[in-house]
C-alpha cells in the first residue's frame, strides 16, 4: 500500500474513533491499525512485534510522527495527566478529500474497529491485541479460548486471568464478526 493510502486510512481511523468517543491516543491507533491489518486483511505494511503493552509497530510510530510533521495530525491534551489524542487537522481533512477511493473501500472495516476498540482503555487494548497476536502467530492450535487465555497470561503476567479471558472472548468475537461480513 502506498504511503498516501496508509495516511488516508490512519486519518480516517482517527476521525472515526474520535467520533465514537475514543481517546484516540497512540495506543488506540497502534492496536486499531493492528486489528485492521490482521483481522480485516487491509494491506498495511507495518511490522508488529510483541512489546511491553502488546503488539507494537515502530514503523507506525515513525509514520505518526511524519504525519504530525506534515500537519495532518495535531496532538491535543484533553486532560492533564493523560497522554495526548491524535486529532486530524484541517489540512488532514483536505488530504482525506483527495483520497476518497481508498477510504470508501475500507470504511466499513474502519467503522467496525472504531466501534469495537474506540472506547476501550489501554489495559483492555493490551489484552485484546495480545490475544490477536497469539492467534495470528500460531501460538495455539485453533481458536480455543482457554488455551489462548493461558498464552496471554504467560506473555503478559500483569493481565489477570479474568481480564485475559474477557479479552480473548472479545477478540474472537471481532474475528468472527469480520469473517461473517467479508
Amino acid at each position: 500500500m502506498e504511503r498516501n493510502q496508509m495516511y488516508a486510512l490512519i486519518l480516517t481511523l482517527a476521525r472515526e474513533m474520535l467520533n465514537k468517543g475514543s481517546w484516540c491516543g497512540e495506543t488506540h491507533l497502534q492496536k486499531a491499525v493492528y486489528f485492521l491489518k490482521e483481522v480485516f486483511h487491509i494491506p498495511i505494511d507495518f511490522e508488529y512485534i510483541l512489546y511491553k503493552y502488546g503488539p507494537f509497530s515502530f514503523e507506525l510510530r515513525d509514520e505518526l510522527t511524519e504525519m504530525r510533521a506534515c500537519s495532518l495530525f495535531e496532538l491535543m491534551v484533553k486532560e492533564t495527566g493523560y497522554g495526548p489524542s491524535y486529532v486530524p487537522t484541517p489540512k488532514g481533512g483536505e488530504f482525506l478529500e483527495k483520497h476518497q477511493g481508498t477510504i470508501s473501500d475500507n470504511l466499513q472495516s474502519i467503522d467496525e474497529i472504531s466501534e469495537k476498540l474506540g472506547k476501550k482503555d489501554v489495559k483492555d487494548l493490551e489484552g485484546m491485541a495480545t490475544a490477536l497476536w497469539i492467534i495470528r502467530n500460531d501460538r495455539v492450535v485453533g481458536h480455543n479460548p482457554d488455551a489462548i487465555t493461558k498464552e496471554v497470561t504467560k506473555y503478559k503476567p500483569q493481565i489477570k486471568d479474568d481480564d485475559a479471558r474477557e479479552s480473548v472472548k472479545l477478540t474472537l468475537k471481532i474475528i468472527s464478526d469480520a469473517n461473517k461480513s467479508m
